[in-house]
């Protein structure tokens, strides 16, 4: 199915659903290590688990509201917060919830995305990017109490 129209408006509000019921928020890396589902987490007052590759812009201190993406080489399991831990996090990310949108009206993500294309043009890597690669498919996991 396309992109637009009423699916992608369901596909939308069932993601934004998700967002707004879950604690914490896998963010894996996708074709970029940083995605919009790092900063919709935020948004919605979850904790993003973030991948080692992320390289968060600077914004605002990562580790006051996020958790390292790390599977325990004993059990296979994802190491998770503890539950004070993890009430720290959700209180830090609850309070930028509103200023953290992946929207043109947000002055921070606004900021984010020119610094973003700043770097970008500095260090050439707009030559090597290919805007006719189709992107993969990621799979989001949802955490939710």
């Amino acid at each position: 199915r396309g992109r637009g129209g009423a699916d992608a408006a369901t596909a939308a509000a069932a993601a934004s659903s998700l967002y707004a019921r879950a604690r914490l928020v896998v963010c894996p890396v996708g074709d970029t290590p940083e995605s919009e589902r790092i900063f919709q987490a935020v948004h919605h007052g979850a904790v993003p688990l973030l991948n080692a590759a992320f390289e968060p812009p600077n914004l605002f201190n990562w580790s006051t509201l996020s958790w390292p993406l790390e599977v325990s080489q004993a059990t296979g399991q994802l190491e998770l917060p503890d539950s004070a831990t993890t009430r720290r996090l959700l209180t830090a990310s609850y309070e930028l919830a509103d200023s953290l949108r992946c929207e043109a009206d947000s002055p921070r993500f606004m900021r984010y995305l020119i610094d973003s294309f700043k770097q970008l043009r500095l260090s050439g890597g707009a030559r090597r990017f290919n805007s006719n690669r189709r992107p993969r498919p990621i799979r989001t996991i949802y955490l939710a109490n």
